[in-house]
């Protein structure tokens, strides 16, 4: 559905020229939600803004539908109501002065629609983001969340190739931002739409998407599953950034089989796997999930599949559905994620394990650290 191939947008600025999205390539297929994740600056904002149109990028090619939108060699440059796309921007861009009836039905009337086309399709976007009956209420009298809907069904409303969001979802409330998640994620598969979908939010681009590019610097870092990324992450930024991770120096000291390894640590040894062939005497970082370690008041039977360190309580913090401790091992702090009632004081000693899937080594260096 959607190609984008060396994509490259720089900005000049009073300190000199700024590489905002740095050879940038990904392939969104028909009916999949693909989703640009990274922190605020990463280009990830201004990559989607190419594919609207909104920008002019320097280098590179976006396709949809095996149709060029824009090929910086041959000069091709689509115009943005032509793409055939919609966009939900972060702040909705409501019209104030309009209704809701008239906010969704705007972009049918400026492409001169039959007043009943209009009317029935109108409806229709409106029915499916649940604002049925909202049509003559007034859009400022609207909560954040249907302001939120009404953008959405103003973008369905022209049946685009391609939806597009730019951070819906950041100005609503937690338990709010929650509810239009799964909303999102209905429509989507409801309505079998092709979405591109940009957030700086890891459980949004988790929940939602087929598919994550993680982003920083410009750069794409690692791109798969949700699940693959989350357990299997490529370098120390994509493990610190989708979710959070323990990230222990190491050097490798042994192979024990297959992609996986022992490595020595200053929690001590530790059982390990890695997608990449390591050297011996290679450094390392192991990442170590907080609620893939299990905490014990007495020593498990661990066995050859895990690790098992004595560790000692230096606190907890309560979260309701969990309780996170902060415990020391070798001089070294982790962080572990028990159940509510796990139950452990500051001071007690406990074991730690982890099974030898869930240690995974990421090779430091490079330039995707930051």
């Amino acid at each position: 559905m959607l190609e984008v191939t060396g994509l490259h947008k720089g900005f000049e600025t009073a300190d000199g020229r700024v590489t905002a999205v740095d050879d940038v390539t990904f392939t969104v297929a028909a009916g999949q939600a693909f989703t640009l994740l990274g922190p605020s600056g990463c280009g990830k904002t201004t990559a989607l803004r190419c594919i609207a149109g909104l920008e002019r990028p320097g280098a590179g090619v976006i396709a949809l539908d095996g149709a060029e939108l824009f090929n910086a060699g041959t000069g091709t440059s689509v115009p943005p109501d032509r793409r055939g796309i919609g966009m939900v921007f972060q702040s909705y861009a409501i019209w104030p002065h309009m209704n809701v009836f008239d906010n969704v039905g705007f972009p049918l009337r400026i492409g001169r629609r039959p007043r009943a086309e209009i009317r029935d399709r109108v409806g229709w976007a409106l029915d499916m983001v649940q604002l049925g009956g909202f049509a003559e209420r007034d859009s400022t009298q609207l909560s954040g969340g249907q302001q939120q809907r009404l953008a959405v069904a103003r973008a369905l409303v022209q049946e685009p190739r391609l939806l597009l969001l730019d951070e819906p979802l950041s100005n609503l409330d937690a338990k709010l931002r929650e509810e239009m998640r799964e909303e999102l994620k209905r429509l989507q598969s409801a309505l079998d739409l092709t979405m591109l979908y940009v957030t700086h939010d890891q459980s949004e681009a988790i929940v939602l998407s087929d598919r994550i590019a993680v982003m920083n610097k410009g750069r794409i870092l690692q791109e798969g599953p949700p699940r693959e990324v989350y357990a299997r992450p490529r370098s120390p930024f994509v493990a610190g950034f989708v979710g959070s991770s323990n990230l222990l120096e190491g050097v490798v000291a042994d192979r024990l089989g297959e992609g996986r390894f022992r490595i020595e640590t200053e929690c001590g040894p530790v059982s390990a796997t890695s997608d990449e062939a390591l050297g011996r005497d290679e450094g390392v970082l192991v990442s170590l999930r907080p609620e893939l370690i299990h905490l014990t008041a007495s020593p498990p039977a661990g066995g050859a599949d895990a690790t098992v360190w004595e560790v000692t309580v230096e606190g907890s913090t309560f979260f309701g559905d969990s309780t996170y401790y902060d415990v020391t091992c070798g001089g070294r702090s982790l962080r572990v994620r028990a159940g509510p009632q796990a139950g452990f004081d500051p001071g007690n000693r406990a074991f730690a394990a982890i099974a030898t899937d869930d240690c995974v080594c990421v090779r430091t260096g490079g330039d995707d650290d930051g």
